[in-house]
């Protein structure tokens, strides 16, 4: 009787850190994508277009970064389309009487597949802006990236000082 209660004691155990994985997770992807709402509210139409405007692109320029990343934009879609889907996957695994574990580190591990195929395509995006770039543009995008990335935001939650390696 006391192998049963220990194995049940150990299951409960497990589901419960599973959960506050699952909750760190999705804290985590809010964080991100709060971190990112200062620009947001500058970007709302689309990316190049802020481009255009902080930037001071050129026609030709903008023509550039359109045509560069037309095919990078129509992944991204998708993927994001992927994200949405997992998510819901998560929350409906989540609110079932006795979730899965199996299935909700499956979800967990698509997720976490998908969200680095967003970044990766995001890293072309901004590859892409820079190829267009002149030096001064450069000089202003390293700016803006700094902020998109919020560097200096993250360097207040350390609990050592982040240092700035190349």
């Amino acid at each position: 009787m006391g192998n049963i209660v220990k194995s049940v004691n150990i299951s409960w155990v497990n589901i419960v850190l599973l959960t506050i994985n699952v909750c760190f997770i999705v804290a985590f992807s809010w964080y991100l994508v709060a971190s990112e709402t200062k620009l947001d509210s500058r970007m709302k139409s689309n990316s190049n277009d802020f481009l255009k405007k902080e930037l001071k692109f050129t026609e030709d320029q903008y023509n550039s970064i359109n045509s560069l990343d037309k095919e990078n934009f129509r992944k991204k879609q998708i993927i994001l389309k992927l994200i949405c889907q997992q998510k819901h996957l998560l929350y409906n695994q989540i609110i079932r009487e006795n979730p899965s574990s199996d299935s909700l580190n499956i979800i967990i591990k698509k997720t976490t597949h998908f969200y680095q195929a967003l970044n990766k395509q995001s890293v072309k995006h901004l590859l892409n802006i820079k190829k267009v770039c002149t030096s001064d543009q450069k000089n202003k995008m390293n700016e803006i990236l700094k902020e998109l990335i919020g560097i200096d935001n993250q360097c207040k939650y350390c609990i050592e000082k982040c240092e700035n390696r190349k």
